[in-house]
């Protein structure tokens, strides 16, 4: 029998598998699909891995460098000042007009969620469009906010987020150096196959588990036809994969966004400037990597739409924005989609069920980012597992 059975090899099971094999803990790691790393992948590219899931490594996420340190995977500072994904200069592109937006909607907007920060008790009752619009903000403002906080970020629309949970996980992720500094060397996808390796045949892949039910004092974990034995386990998967296991308390599956991560290779050269453009088109967010290729994140209805679209027409438009703002033609575009991206709350629900997330059902307790301040971010997924491992640690 198992001292703790792990459901899932993304980054924070990883971490509460680490954390227990580190204090002798006899542990399993079980992940459904093919490779560790769940929402943190790291594909081989022309030059070298690119990240087609978490990359951004900001000086503030101080659990997840610490953990970085201990297991050897080297952090480096971005080549283009702060971060890939914030390099100066960066070229706006919204609602068809080039140039830093005048929008003062949107800043009201900045106060105020800053302002909402440092107020945790504040209202939960309106999503982020509703509170512009009660304070007057006018359609550009909108599609400003639109393009910054979804396209290129949090992957939902603002007529659906709540503005209180995007103030937490605001000043959650606040700190001294919070813009993506720094990035993983070999890839976020190599830090969690670094993380695998050090469990030294602890993981299983294609490993679907299907139940997890208490019995005679222990659990028992189904996976195909075998039946596993633990005292413990640490559920970390994402809330629409934790529905579909058998025996664990019933939660809502909660509303994610959609979003979409590409690696741009070019045909010509570069020009000196821009550096990265902010767009609402299907491009999103797009920066430099080297003289000959782009990274590109887009989230939210334009990353929808690249899913409906298909390949064709999805790479025809990313192309034609490519040559609009860098001046540039595209030779291919590899592409990964997010159907469900990041659990983003909507109003009442951060209070709700997203208070009781990370509560332990008796002997089964729950990691995963979603269970943590931090429900889109590496630092939130090794912040929860940290935590799942040590309630499993002062249980034992």
């Amino acid at each position: 029998m198992y001292d703790a059975v792990v459901v899932g090899a993304g980054l924070s099971g990883l971490t509460a598998a680490h954390r227990l094999a580190a204090a002798g803990a006899d542990v399993v790691v079980l992940e459904a699909g093919a490779r560790v790393g769940g929402r943190v992948c790291s594909p081989s590219g022309p030059a070298g891995r690119w990240e087609a899931g978490g990359e951004a490594v900001d000086l503030a996420n101080t659990r997840l460098r610490a953990l970085a340190d201990e297991v050897g995977a080297t952090l480096r500072r971005s080549e283009v000042g702060w971060g890939d994904h914030g390099p100066a200069p960066v070229e706006w592109r919204v609602a068809g007009r080039p140039g830093p937006p005048d929008a003062p909607g949107y800043r009201r907007l900045a106060a105020e969620i800053a302002r909402r920060a440092a107020a945790p008790e504040a209202d939960d009752r309106f999503t982020v469009a509703e509170w512009m619009a009660r304070d007057g903000a006018g359609m550009f403002d909108l599609a400003v906010a639109e393009t910054v906080v979804s396209v290129t970020s949090s992957t939902m629309p603002v007529k659906w987020m709540s503005l209180q949970a995007l103030a937490v996980k605001t000043a959650a992720r606040s700190g001294a150096g919070d813009g993506a500094e720094l990035r993983f060397a070999d890839g976020a996808g190599g830090f969690a196959e670094t993380l695998a390796d050090g469990l030294r045949g602890r993981v299983r892949l294609n490993a679907a588990v299907s139940s997890v039910r208490a019995g005679r004092g222990r659990l028992e974990i189904a996976v195909g036809a075998e039946q596993l034995r633990a005292a413990r386990a640490v559920v970390a998967v994402p809330l629409h994969a934790r529905a579909r296991i058998a025996g664990l308390p019933p939660v809502p599956t909660g509303a994610y966004g959609v979003a979409a991560k590409s690696l741009i290779e070019l045909e010509d050269e570069l020009p000196g400037a821009p550096t990265a453009v902010l767009t609402d088109t299907a491009l999103g967010y797009a920066y430099r990597r080297d003289e000959r290729s782009l990274g590109s994140f887009v989230g939210s209805t334009p990353a929808a739409w690249l899913l409906r679209a298909g390949r064709r027409a999805g790479d025809a438009a990313v192309a034609e924005a490519v040559r609009r703002a860098f001046g540039v033609r595209v030779s291919r575009i590899t592409r990964v989609a997010y159907p469900r991206s990041y659990l983003i709350f909507t109003p009442g629900e951060l209070r709700g069920f997203g208070a009781r997330l990370a509560d332990p059902a008796g002997p089964v307790h729950f990691a995963g980012a979603e269970s943590s301040e931090l429900p889109s971010f590496m630092e939130g997924a090794v912040r929860a597992g940290e935590r799942a491992a040590a309630e499993v640690l002062a249980a034992q």
